[in-house]
């Protein structure tokens, strides 16, 4: 047995502190590999995967890259071309987690028309990849039908999770139906983060039962699609500059916690009427709400609050407003 045919029997690599390494897989060698580990490698090319090497990877199932100097792009599709209907890019990968990637400016890169594959994915976690502005184009989005958990985290650069795709067809995306499973989502101190996508999207039969967005000041209200059909347990929204959280179009009929905190351009929790089942609500550090907290339209919504918490909002006056409330 030559040494690639051994190389190709490996189903678990880890690799660290290899300051000299440039490359991790030799072309286009097929391999068994499922696990991959790669930390502090700084002399790797600005490549993680190129194009010739990921259809090699077809049993990778989980990805792990950290503080790696040099990486710029993590899976390179530009020029990926198949022989047949069948093949699927990395169709075995279920997680990939990237923190400290200070020159990642593509996780995926160059996603033309036709590419298909990651239909298997279940879990991206991205922080501190300072020159990153989004995660993925919406035709990479599409692929994404198995995704269960996003959290990005301390990302200085990122503007949108699915970023702009100026050759997409804006009918297309307006009705496409992306994260069909995603049940968790955190985005966490994203300074420019000010939106989950630029264009509407829709996000019909969501499974989402957790929502963090925490310290993102230039974040946007979520899609309403995305709201319509949530099925959560506790969301959090802190340190955001939305002007509301939520409008009359949205149900959140599952919802029990919410903790709203530090969103100092806040100028409304609800507009309109609500169905909720709220048992728990924290309202702290936000100076711009009304000065009457609950008015009388959103009271009959709270049949089932038990707990009430209001801290330092220097503009509420009266917490529950009961003028025009028909009893």
């Amino acid at each position: 047995m030559n040494s690639q045919d051994k190389l190709a029997t490996i189903e678990e690599l880890t690799i660290y502190g290899m300051e000299n390494l440039t490359e991790i897989w030799p072309g286009e060698l097929e391999a068994k590999l499922r696990e991959m580990t790669v930390i502090y490698c700084h002399g790797l090319s600005n490549i993680l995967f190129p194009s010739n090497s990921i259809k090699g990877m077809q049993n990778l199932e989980v990805l792990q890259v950290e503080d790696c100097r040099s990486i710029g792009v993590a899976f390179d599709l530009e020029g990926l071309v198949w022989e047949g209907t069948l093949d699927m890019a990395l169709p075995s990968l279920k997680k990939v987690k990237l923190s400290h990637l200070r020159k990642l400016t593509h996780v995926w890169k160059d996603n033309s028309s036709g590419i298909q594959g990651f239909q298997n994915l279940r879990s991206l976690v991205v922080n501190e990849c300072d020159s990153l502005r989004n995660l993925f184009s919406y035709s990479l989005a599409k692929l994404l039908v198995k995704l269960q958990e996003i959290e990005v985290t301390e990302c200085g650069m990122m503007e949108s999770i699915i970023g702009n795709e100026p050759n997409a067809d804006d009918a297309v995306i307006t009705n496409m139906i992306m994260f069909h499973q995603l049940s968790s989502l955190k985005l966490s101190d994203l300074p420019n983060l000010s939106s989950f996508c630029f264009e509407a999207c829709t996000f019909e039969g969501s499974l989402l039962k957790t929502i963090e967005v925490i310290n993102c000041p230039k974040m946007k209200i979520l899609p309403s699609g995305f709201q319509r059909k949530l099925k959560q347990q506790k969301a959090d929204f802190s340190t955001s500059s939305q002007l509301h959280l939520l409008d009359g179009k949205v149900s959140l009929t599952c919802l029990e916690s919410l903790y709203v905190i530090a969103m100092d351009n806040l100028t409304h929790i609800w507009l309109g009427e609500l169905q909720a089942k709220l048992r728990r609500t924290t309202v702290q550090m936000c100076h711009r709400l009304p000065n009457i907290l609950f008015p009388s339209n959103l009271i009959k919504a709270m049949q089932s609050l038990e707990t009430l918490g209001v801290r330092d909002c220097q503009s509420v006056e009266v917490a529950f407003g009961f003028e025009g409330l028909a009893v």
